[in-house]
């Protein structure tokens, strides 16, 4: 099973997961992969994107759901391919980035959907409230919902291609709240297995 976060930045994805990746350890996480990338390379990111690192953070992502494909029994992913083309296409308006390149993220993303797909999509909306600098997000307001504009819009895209992708948008704020949304989802659905569950979602409240 692979669940991924999405939304633009500043909505407290990177929070829930850590909350998570604790309640239940028995779940490899992938971290964002921009942000391992900005730290650990000469990778332009938000504004300065350009084509090389587009590019970059495009094949990282299909290696990452690549091997959660055949690696993990469980994945939980901050972020994935969704993510990286929503910024791709605002990096395109913008003129940092070309059309080559954004076709080429469009093709890696179907081709993940399609070989190596989520189970489910969790997008977190905009809240300019969590907009808070760390080094690597930008915090202008305008921007986050400009790239969430595009993240709704490469959601419904994927979906008409992929209808059987589960799409989840969280309704909750408080990260509380949120951990205590995700675990009615989860148990309503029946995506744990039992055994996994009955020790999982009683730490995921706590």
């Amino acid at each position: 099973m692979k669940i991924a976060f999405v939304g633009a930045q500043g909505t407290g994805k990177t929070t829930l997961v850590n909350k998570l990746k604790v309640a239940m350890p028995w779940m490899h996480v992938y971290d964002e992969v921009v942000r391992s990338l900005a730290k650990n390379s000469n990778v332009k990111i938000n504004k300065e994107g350009d084509d090389y690192s587009q590019d970059l953070i495009t094949l990282t992502h299909l290696r990452n759901a690549q091997e959660a494909q055949y690696a993990h029994k469980y994945s939980l992913f901050d972020r994935c391919i969704i993510d990286s083309h929503a910024y791709a296409m605002q990096c395109m308006q913008d003129g940092f980035v070309s059309s080559q390149s954004v076709n080429y993220s469009s093709r890696i993303m179907n081709a993940i959907m399609h070989t190596f797909p989520f189970d489910l999509i969790i997008y977190i909306p905009p809240y300019k409230e969590f907009l808070k600098e760390d080094g690597v997000r930008d915090t202008d307001a305008e921007y986050q919902e400009e790239i969430a504009i595009h993240m709704k819009n490469t959601i419904h895209v994927i979906k008409n291609g992929h209808p059987d992708l589960e799409v989840v948008e969280l309704e909750t704020i408080g990260i509380d709240e949120r951990v205590q949304e995700i675990k009615d989802y989860l148990e309503e659905t029946g995506k744990i297995e039992m055994e996994e569950k009955d020790v999982t979602l009683e730490k995921i409240g706590e």
